[in-house]
């Protein structure tokens, strides 16, 4: 039965990479809805108490990402496809994360990029208007001002996604793509011509009881770090930006979070 999940759970989170190879992926995150980790919460605290599952499932994520070498703020875009399926596959078949549902939507796009924020934003189907236009802005964060192959043409811009709901606590994990073709002028300025784009995203509902009963596993092979750190290791540098323009909306403490983490195999205890 596991084992069948599992390949239901990978199957439906790279179903747009089975159909497409892509020259380049540029990563971003985004944490949305609310965060209710106290900060002087100790790391056991971290993993058991759903309050700080925020910060705890950010670790996670960030964990699987340094395990695979999907490095996105020390590589810049990422031609290995490889390595961003893997990075895939550890969120699809962790027990933590139960998938929930799977969508995918067209995006007839005319190359302005407002046209492309306002098509993503009117797909997207989270509750609060406003986190569906986050998310879409975020989107447009993701489009390189310049190419630097230019055989790069087909990309895919990937987010993920941390949502709390602020009543009842529960935390998801979207793994959100826009697969998008763009060109390059004559000195490597990217554009987007118009096209048909496709936007597909995997919801999973994070298992908060199988969370808590694991704390003590996971304290002992998982940094413990804050989505917002997460957001600035997981999002794609250009090499058109300068480091303090990457980082110019992060925390202190952000800059200082370029560690290497261990890469212990995560085992859940039901």
């Amino acid at each position: 039965m596991l084992f069948s999940k599992s390949l239901l759970l990978l199957s439906a989170v790279t179903v747009v990479l089975a159909k497409d190879r892509f020259d380049a992926i540029v990563s971003g995150v985004i944490q949305i809805g609310s965060d209710t980790t106290h900060g002087s919460a100790s790391r056991l605290e971290t993993f058991k108490n759903p309050e700080n599952h925020v910060s705890a499932v950010a670790s996670i994520i960030l964990h699987f990402a340094t395990k695979n070498k999907f490095l996105p703020s020390v590589d810049g875009v990422i031609s290995d496809q490889t390595i961003y399926t893997n990075f895939m596959r550890e969120i699809a078949v962790y027990p933590v994360f139960d998938l929930s549902k799977t969508e995918s939507y067209k995006l007839e796009l005319d190359g302005d990029p407002d046209q492309f924020v306002n098509q993503i934003s009117s797909k997207y189907s989270l509750d609060d208007a406003k986190d569906n236009n986050a998310v879409a802005r975020n989107f447009r964060k993701l489009i390189p001002e310049r190419i630097q192959n230019t055989a790069w043409r087909d990309w895919l811009l990937s987010q993920v996604v941390i949502n709390q709901n602020p009543s009842s606590l529960t935390v998801t994990v979207e793994i959100a793509r826009v697969a998008v073709k763009l060109s390059h002028r004559n000195e490597g300025d990217a554009y987007m011509a118009a096209q048909t784009a496709v936007l597909t995203k995997s919801v999973f509902v994070v298992n908060s009881p199988l969370l808590s009963n694991n704390a003590r596993r996971l304290v002992n092979s998982v940094p413990v770090t804050s989505a917002r750190v997460v957001k600035g290791l997981l999002t794609t540098k250009f090499p058109s930006k300068s480091a303090a323009e990457f980082w110019e909306d992060e925390e202190p403490s952000c800059q200082q979070e370029r560690l290497l983490y261990p890469s212990i195999q995560l085992t859940m205890q039901k």
